[in-house]
């Protein structure tokens, strides 16, 4: 249960996407502030620090917008999801260079929808229980290091891997990472490898091997060791189950 209620900005100036999201999220105890633009949205950003930003990449001012959200020291630590009609290599790709961390598919699937704001503002929520510029030293130097991780696990998993080896011989991280996030540092990492893989499985037509080469696997037995360790479920079962048109996703039973 979350000690305070979280909140998402929609930026959506055709105001579908708030429309259909906003019961759904209420329903959640999610709070909800919706911004019909660009401008409008990094105002309520400064203004109301919500936990997650969730907006369509054909929202007017997109590059502008991200940029903005980036740059501001109140805002530079939301996480912001971007949405799309075809999440192709070419999107993701650039929507995380706009900054987002992750890119869902239109028509939305409210399941996924759910778990991965769920997965991020659950993090959000654990690295900032106060104000951003209340935060301890402590908090600042994790927030740092968890922003680091998703920023080289884009790049690639050589970079990702240097990382990991650093950040474990830094001082205080190890620690922070452990009792704080309740995980190690590769064990984070690989976490946010697989979640990643989890939605190029669910979004894209890419072959299990593709999906485990950009994952950054040796293997595709070990990728598919890695996912079945973390979601109880092999990872073409998984990807068979979307395309059947599963009634849950088996992370959400």
């Amino acid at each position: 249960m979350f000690l305070r209620q979280p909140e998402v900005l929609i930026i959506d100036p055709a105001r579908g996407l708030s429309t259909q999201l906003l019961p759904h999220l209420e329903h959640m105890n999610i709070g909800v502030m919706v911004a019909l633009s660009m401008r409008s949205a990094l105002r309520q950003a400064q203004d109301g620090l919500p936990d997650l930003v969730l907006l369509s990449r054909d929202t007017p001012g997109l590059d502008a917008g991200c940029a903005g959200l980036r740059q501001h020291p109140a805002t530079a630590h939301i996480p912001v999801i971007g949405l799309a009609a075809v999440v192709s290599a070419d999107t993701l790709r650039q929507t995380m260079q706009e900054g987002a961390i992750a890119c869902l598919s239109l028509p939305l699937d409210l399941r996924v929808v759910t778990a991965t704001i769920l997965c991020h503002i659950t993090l959000q929520l654990r690295l900032s229980g106060s104000q951003p510029w209340q935060r301890p030293d402590w908090v600042q130097a994790l927030t740092q290091a968890v922003a680091e991780l998703q920023a080289a696990e884009r790049h690639s998993g050589e970079a990702l891997a240097a990382l990991c080896n650093k950040l474990h011989s830094t001082e205080g991280i190890p620690a922070a990472f452990e009792t704080h996030l309740g995980s190690t540092v590769p064990v984070f990492a690989s976490h946010l490898r697989l979640a990643r893989a989890n939605e190029r499985l669910r979004s894209s037509a890419l072959s299990l091997q593709a999906i485990s080469d950009a994952a950054g696997y040796a293997s595709l037995a070990d990728f598919s060791d890695a996912y079945h360790a973390l979601y109880g479920i092999a990872p073409n079962a998984f990807q068979r189950a979307f395309a059947q048109g599963a009634n849950k996703p088996f992370f959400l039973k």
